[in-house]
């Protein structure tokens, strides 16, 4: 994607500050950006009647100020606050660590990346992964991946390739 070079500074910074504070993979945070909102901080999207804002597309209504309304003052504040590129990737780390913990005390273990990813995706309790939660059935047995998270996850090794290439093409990774 084709980003100012003072944005793309201040994403990586804050990409590297918060995978390093939460213990995530700083791949991970990037491949999300380019996959949710190709990393258009002021992008907003309806999906189910639901508002995803920025970034990380992450979903208004998690916060207090917009559970009753998403036309109240303080919510639209929070919209406008979350189109922020940096303080998106902020809250789209704090949702990611917060799946991954969920994640984790519902299956007993550490999760997998696919598990708490497929959870920040929306999966959580939806049919496509059997009505439970972290690819886990109601009944607690495996559920196949979502298509998006292995979308996800194939853009991230990707990019772990071309990371460690020796002479990095430029996008290959983003295209769909």
């Amino acid at each position: 994607p084709t980003l100012p070079r003072a944005a793309a500074e201040h994403y990586a910074d804050t990409i590297a500050y918060q995978a390093r504070t939460r213990r995530l993979d700083p791949l991970l945070l990037v491949v999300v950006a380019a996959h949710e909102s190709r990393f258009r901080a002021s992008l907003k999207a309806t999906a189910e009647g639901e508002l995803y804002v920025g970034l990380g597309q992450v979903r208004a209504r998690n916060y207090r100020e917009c559970q009753a309304s998403l036309e109240a003052e303080a919510c639209r504040q929070r919209i406008a606050s979350l189109q922020d590129g940096g303080t998106n990737l902020v809250h789209a780390t704090i949702a990611l660590s917060d799946a991954r913990r969920f994640c984790a005390k519902k299956i007993r273990r550490a999760p997998t990346v696919a598990e708490y990813l497929s959870l920040y995706q929306g999966y959580g309790g939806r049919p496509e992964v059997g009505g439970g939660y972290c690819l886990r059935t109601r009944k607690g047995t495996r559920a196949p991946m979502p298509k998006l998270t292995r979308r996800v996850l194939r853009m991230r090794d990707c990019l772990y390739r071309e990371v460690h290439r020796r002479k990095p093409r430029s996008l290959v990774c983003y295209r769909r």
